[in-house]
């Protein structure tokens, strides 16, 4: 059995919301550490399908767009291990938040990536919403516990949760 991490993250705030996500976030942390798996679990605790591309996005390490039935994580292609990782925290912290998020220069990318959505859904799914300080320093905030907490799984997973190691005790 792989620990939990139970250090205490200092938050700038006592939002409720922030509070929550993070609960719930700690509750879907896979023992292995796996990003995917986590996405797989946040998938079913939203009960919507979320679909990770790793494309080129010349200019942001990842985008987070809300579709009516399903969500994509964008991340770019070239990301560094420890950057993608980062990158999926941050846009599942989105979602954990509640915050519908798109991106602009988008739909071109839409329109390859899912050719059969209509032009009207394309533009509904990428209207504009500007977060605030405060919605980014939330997202930050709990992407931070995420991949911190993730990469932590995964170090321990290596060293006690693999079967090889088990074998070798």
């Amino acid at each position: 059995m792989v620990p939990v991490v139970t250090s205490k993250h200092r938050l700038a705030d006592d939002s409720p919301t922030l509070k929550r996500a993070i609960r719930v976030a700690r509750r879907l942390l896979p023992a292995d550490g796996d990003p995917e798996t986590f996405l797989g679990n946040l998938s079913k605790e939203r009960s919507r399908p979320i679909q990770l591309i790793e494309m080129e996005l010349g200019g942001p390490s990842g985008m987070f767009i809300g579709l009516p039935t399903m969500d994509v994580v964008l991340v770019d292609v070239h990301s560094s291990p420890s950057r993608r990782l980062v990158s999926i925290a941050h846009e599942a912290a989105h979602m954990l938040l509640g915050h519908d998020r798109d991106a602009t220069h988008v739909e071109e990318t839409l329109t390859t990536l899912l050719p059969d959505l209509s032009p009207t859904l394309i533009q509904q799914a990428l209207r504009r919403q500007h977060h605030d300080g405060h919605q980014e320093s939330d997202a930050e905030q709990l992407a931070t516990i995420i991949s911190s907490e993730l990469s932590v799984r995964a170090a321990l997973y290596d060293l006690s949760g693999h079967p090889v190691s088990r074998r070798l005790r």
